[in-house]
């Protein structure tokens, strides 16, 4: 696949994982308005934490993108990358420490058990949309593999080609000269 559509591609995995996130924090922050859950609470902050990293990786995927459109400047592309990639890295941390670990999936399990009204239902909600982040991140992390490998394949097809236009050669009396002397004949 051409370089732009590869890193058109990871702008646009970026843009679903930002998507499917911004589901999550509306069912998070649509939580019971009775007697309210630190649980709750704490999974809107880091959500609200995760999609602003997004935003941070968009805008390093973007800057990638456009420099891979012509003219192609492959040391920008590369800085950019490692800036979206460093940004994802710390989202997929925050998503499985803080997000769909087993504590924290047992946590909302457990609320939905002790809680009446409309706590149990949301937890079922919330479980649902944790879960639909899982296919995008994949998505994103395959996306920006993807761009390494053809950052990598372009870097590896970057050769230097000398070309010379001139043949033969221009002697002058300075150099015949000065050729003579050196062979020690006068």
């Amino acid at each position: 696949m051409a370089l732009e559509a590869i890193f058109r591609q990871l702008v646009e995995q970026i843009q679903g994982l930002h998507e499917t996130l911004h589901y999550l924090n509306l069912t998070v922050g649509d939580q019971p308005q009775d007697d309210g859950a630190m649980l709750a609470d704490d999974l809107d902050e880091v959500v609200l934490n995760l999609i602003g990293v997004v935003h941070e990786a968009r805008r390093a995927a973007l800057s990638a993108s456009k420099a891979v459109r012509h003219p192609v400047d492959l040391n920008l592309a590369r800085r950019a990358l490692t800036a979206c990639n460093d940004r994802f890295h710390n989202i997929e941390q925050e998503f499985v420490s803080k997000v769909i670990a087993y504590d924290k999936l047992r946590a909302l399990a457990v609320l939905a058990e002790e809680r009446r009204g409309e706590w149990p239902h949301w937890a079922l909600i919330t479980k649902e949309r944790i879960e639909e982040c899982r296919p995008p991140l994949d998505a994103v992390s395959l996306a920006i593999a993807a761009c390494w490998q053809e950052l990598a394949e372009r870097a590896g097809m970057t050769s230097i080609m000398v070309q010379a236009t001139n043949i033969g050669q221009k002697i002058d009396k300075e150099a015949q000269s000065s050729e003579v002397l050196h062979q020690g004949v006068i």
